[in-house]
């Protein structure tokens, strides 16, 4: 296949990371209910209660919460801050809020070897002798797993370039692996117990109006 009917096929192909599992957005809603209950709790105990010091520390609690859920809530899109694209020729990876994009210019590179944790490509002329020491690394974790058939994409571009050497050492990608799905079965179970929490905390603040 000609470099050009290549660069037609895949003019710009996108590179995206996506959550590593559903139970870990749970979880993490159950940490932001957890929060958001815990400062409505406090709120109503502080409301209802003629201490000085609850009055006075009310303030404080609301910005710490608020503050724990816009943390929670960056975290749960946090995958959706690196993007990337690639055509026959290069590969760009973007970060949001970064104005300047890692380039990498395929016509530069003599090696890139898939391992299973990312993509390292070697440049002509390195000298470093290492496989820890790549000059450009395309991670398949980025606060979220890569898009598997991207990164397909790209070995199957890379292998139809001549003058690139092209290794690949894995039968599947870390990020895809059993270890990533027992996590996410831990994550389950951890949101059940936040859940349960809230909902302990909120029977109370019932009873307590009640």
């Amino acid at each position: 296949m000609s470099e050009q009917n290549i660069t037609t096929l895949r003019k710009n192909s996108e590179i995206s990371y996506t959550y590593t599992s559903i139970p870990r957005q749970i979880f993490i809603l159950s940490l932001m209910l957890y929060c958001l209950v815990s400062m409505a709790s406090r709120i109503v105990y502080s409301i209802n209660t003629e201490g000085y010091a609850d009055i006075v520390n009310l303030p404080f609690i609301i910005v710490l919460s608020v503050f724990w859920l816009v943390v929670g809530f960056v975290f749960l899109r946090s995958y959706t801050l690196f993007t990337g694209s690639f055509t026959s020729t290069r590969l760009v990876l973007k970060t949001k809020f970064i104005k300047k994009d890692k380039v990498l210019e395929f016509s530069d590179v003599k090696y890139a070897i898939f391992d299973k944790k990312g993509v390292k490509f070697f440049k002509k002329g390195n000298k470093k002798n290492s496989l820890l020491n790549p000059d450009f690394y395309l991670p398949y974790y980025k606060l979220g797993k890569i898009n598997k058939e991207s990164v397909e994409e790209l070995y199957e571009l890379l292998s139809e370039n001549k003058k690139i050497t092209v290794q690949k050492n894995y039968d599947e990608m870390n990020v895809y692996s059993m270890k990533w799905k027992i996590i996410a079965i831990v994550f389950a179970a951890l949101a059940v117990v936040f859940v349960l929490i809230s909902g302990m905390q909120i029977a109370k603040v019932i009873e307590y109006l009640g």
